[in-house]
């Protein structure tokens, strides 16, 4: 029945407590079911929650200032050859094995 009153279903909770032994033994009605499971409102005082107070970071002055030089190369080209056994290593054969059946053949009359 607890389960019933956790999802809101009164019509469930009754049922259920309606189908006790100690409800059918008192003869409850569904109507008396009803009545006892009746939710209660609860009152909330409302949360009142400060504002937080963010302190104030002072960042500290940089001790000695770097110069960054960034030196680009000329135009680089390099030429890449590959051996003969580099080029048949890297080539991938793919063999397909055939599989010959007999054609079924026409019965020859004697």
């Amino acid at each position: 029945m607890q389960f019933a009153l956790l999802l809101h279903n009164r019509l469930a909770a009754a049922k259920i407590l309606c189908t006790t032994k100690a409800a059918r033994r008192a003869k409850l009605t569904m109507e008396d079911c009803m009545a006892t499971v009746e939710p209660t409102p609860v009152e909330v005082a409302p949360v009142v929650i400060a504002a937080p107070v963010v302190a104030p970071v002072v960042a500290p002055a940089p001790v000695s200032t770097t110069e960054v030089y960034v030196i680009t190369p000329d135009h680089i080209s390099v030429e890449v050859t590959a051996t003969k056994a580099q080029v048949l290593a890297a080539k991938k054969r793919v063999v397909h094995k055939v599989v010959h059946k007999p054609c079924p053949a026409p019965a020859q009359e004697k």
